[in-house]
């Protein structure tokens, strides 16, 4: 394998990585704030990253299921029936409180256009 695809496949590795787990850290500050459905979450990365990220609802509905799993979220019925919003678990506050130092100062590296 050539130097160039080498590196092509280790910085997409690389973005990949750092994708989801900024995902991951979105999803939970989002919920901190108040319960949202998948599309919600997408809809508010969206808005708040001006359109330049643009994150996969097949990516959101994964992550929010392994959340779920592990104790950070939890599902709530909507009157609907049909849609499930999520909210944060005591246990994925106290994640939040616990990593929003370390959280901050990854966001302002990697993305200049980041507010906290």
């Amino acid at each position: 394998m050539d130097n160039v695809r080498h590196n092509r496949l280790t910085n997409n590795f690389a973005r990949n990585k750092l994708s989801k787990d900024l995902l991951k850290e979105y999803i939970l500050r989002l919920l901190n704030e108040k319960p949202m459905t998948d599309l919600e979450i997408a809809n508010e990365i969206i808005k708040r990253t001006r359109g330049l990220w643009i994150p996969d609802l097949k990516s959101i509905r994964s992550l929010l299921l392994s959340l779920n799993e592990q104790g950070f979220i939890r599902e709530i019925e909507c009157e609907e029936g049909k849609t499930k919003k999520y909210s944060l678990t005591e246990k994925g506050k106290r994640f939040l409180i616990g990593d929003e130092r370390v959280e901050r100062e990854v966001l302002a590296k990697e993305l200049p256009w980041y507010k906290s």
